[in-house]
Order: C-alpha cells, then sequence, then structure tokens
C-alpha cells in the first residue's frame, strides 16, 4: 500500500507528526526484524516489542495506531485534492463538494462555442471534456498547475489557490458575457412590431459595419469594443433615469 502512494503522499509535510514519523521509518527501514518490532513502534510514540509476551491490548493498540496513521497517509493525496476541486469551483462561482462538479462541467459546454482567448479556451475544454469522477477533477487541476495533482509538493498544492482565482475570474466573465449576450436576444424578441422592424434594420446596418471591421481587427478587439459602448449606454441611460427623478 505504501509502495502504491502518489508522490505527493510520499513527500508532503502536511500530516501529522506520527505520520511524518512512520513514512520515515517506512523510507529508511533496512532490517525487517527492527522495522516491525523498534522503529514502527517507537514512531507511534509505543515502547518498542521484547522478547517478553506482550500485555494484554498491547498488539491491539499497536495495530489500531498503525493502521489510523496509515490511513491519514493515504488519505494525503485525496484530501489536497478535493481542497484544490472546491477552490477551483469557489473561484468559478460554483458550489463546492461534488454537487458543484456537473453544473461547472455543464457551463463549460456552453461556453466552449463563445471563447477565443488560448488560456481560457484550453480550461473549458478540458472542463468539459473532463468526467464527472476523481480523475477528471484530476485532470482539469492538473492543467490550472500546469502539473498533475499526484506529483505535487506543498509549494504546488499552496500555489494553486492563486491559479485558481485567476482563471476562474476569466471563466465567470466570460459566463457572464454570454448570459448578456443572450438576455438581449429575449430583450429583442420583446419590443414591439413597430420597434422590432426598426431594430432588425439597425441590427443588419450594424452587422454589415462590423463585416467590414472584422476584415481589419480581431474578433476578441470587436467584442471588447462593443462591450464597452453597451457599459457607456447602460452607464448612461443610469445617468439620465436619475436626473429625471431629481
Amino acid at each position: 500500500m505504501v509502495r502504491s502512494l502518489p508522490e505527493y503522499a510520499s513527500n508532503t509535510r502536511q500530516l501529522p507528526s506520527e505520520v511524518l514519523a512512520l513514512r520515515e521509518t517506512f523510507q529508511n527501514a533496512k532490517s525487517p526484524e527492527r522495522f516491525l518490532f523498534v522503529a514502527v513502534p517507537g514512531a507511534l510514540g509505543l515502547p518498542e516489542f521484547s522478547e517478553r509476551k506482550p500485555r494484554p491490548g498491547e498488539i491491539e493498540a499497536f495495530f489500531d495506531l498503525l493502521n489510523g496513521c496509515l490511513r491519514q497517509w493515504s488519505m494525503a493525496m485525496p484530501r489536497i485534492l478535493d481542497e484544490a476541486r472546491d477552490t477551483l469551483l469557489a473561484a468559478c462561482g460554483f458550489p463546492r463538494g461534488d454537487s458543484g462538479w456537473d453544473p461547472l462541467r455543464q457551463e463549460a459546454v456552453r461556453l466552449e462555442p463563445m471563447v477565443t482567448e488560448p488560456q481560457l479556451l484550453a480550461f473549458v475544454r478540458r472542463v468539459a471534456q473532463a468526467g464527472s469522477g476523481r480523475q477528471g477533477v484530476e485532470s482539469v487541476c492538473a492543467l490550472v498547475a500546469s502539473r498533475p495533482p499526484g506529483n505535487w509538493t506543498d509549494a504546488d498544492a499552496a500555489r494553486f489557490p492563486d491559479a485558481a482565482r485567476a482563471i476562474g475570474k476569466a471563466f465567470r466573465e466570460s459566463s457572464a458575457a454570454v448570459a448578456n449576450q443572450r438576455a438581449g436576444g429575449e430583450v429583442l424578441t420583446q419590443l414591439e412590431p413597430g420597434e422590432r422592424k426598426r431594430a432588425d434594420e439597425l441590427l443588419r446596418r450594424l452587422r454589415a459595419q462590423l463585416d467590414k471591421t472584422a476584415k481589419q481587427e480581431s474578433p476578441r478587439v470587436i467584442r471588447a469594443v462593443l462591450a464597452e459602448l453597451v457599459r457607456e449606454m447602460v452607464d448612461h441611460n443610469e445617468r439620465t433615469s436619475e436626473s429625471s427623478y431629481e
């Protein structure tokens, strides 16, 4: 079991002191007899076994402590992965825990056709293609950290929240932009017939102008300019409404 643990579990210092002592004992073991009867009890804070017959309960207490430490050691990787998943979910605006993972994947599928920024697109694609289980979480966290979680150091784990917040901010902004675009379409369908006719004509002219502009500017620049124009119009309308109220 110990040999099958990932590199992170073998290197992290984020474990109870008795587990760290037990790990060191495993790593330095040479003689099986000394390892089992002397080193392991010592790591667990128990007296070493001698040739005398053990007192009642000593063997049971030994294995209870040993198995407890082994469980904590083996859970080091699942624990840090759960923490990374929850950090990423919170950064992207979703609930922590297993319940937030599938909604994140569904939003990534919705966003993928709309995203062009390379780093965000790579993240969205990885999330959209990731499974719902632990392997999917590992794959996404590996992309965010630029290293598979099984090979993380404590420094990698400490840096992960900053990386998650950066990509999460971009994800939320993209999600909000797409939502605003869809909301704009819903507003268009709510216009009166005469207003809708004028709006369709204006939309046709704007599209024609944008088609010409697209030959000279990137889609990213065009989207940024349109978003800024919408923001300015919203700000202007809010100021106008406040002035009329006063």
